[in-house]
């Protein structure tokens, strides 16, 4: 999905252009990368949860935007702990995420995640997700 979403990003650069994006759940950066090397957003946030995740993603990004002169910044940003504050401090033009949708006891806080930053008439969101079960997908639409 990260694939997907980054080929995505990269057929619709005008459309990044000088945004602040937001990707939750960033992993090992791959769609942050593509971004920041082919779309020039005005701001990339890279965020996640897990420290060791977190410390990876550093790492990788750091070697692979060496040359790249666009501001980003990664943050831990667990979801249950989004709030207007968050929204404030971060205010997205566009939220994306590639396969955060496969724990139906993260919906809640992954929701109200999405919502907080959309909530305002200037962002938009983009979830990129492979189909593992049809059910888990279909409850996650129902909750939002």
């Amino acid at each position: 999905a990260a694939l997907a979403l980054a080929e995505w990003c990269a057929l619709h650069k005008n459309e990044l252009e000088d945004k602040k994006i937001l990707e939750l759940g960033s992993g090992v950066g791959l769609t942050g990368l593509t971004v920041l090397s082919l779309c020039s957003p005005k701001k990339y946030t890279f965020s996640d949860c897990h420290p060791s995740v977190l410390n990876f993603l550093r790492v990788n990004v750091d070697l692979n935007l060496d040359n790249i002169k666009n501001a980003w910044d990664i943050c831990s940003l667990p979801w249950e702990n989004v709030n207007d504050d968050t929204q404030k401090e971060l205010s997205p033009d566009l939220v994306i995420a590639a396969d955060v949708i496969y724990d139906d006891t993260l919906f809640p806080p992954l929701i109200n995640t999405l919502k907080t930053f959309i909530s305002t008439n200037k962002c938009t969101g983009i979830i990129a997700m492979t189909v593992r079960n049809e059910g888990t997908i279909s409850e996650f639409l129902k909750q939002l």
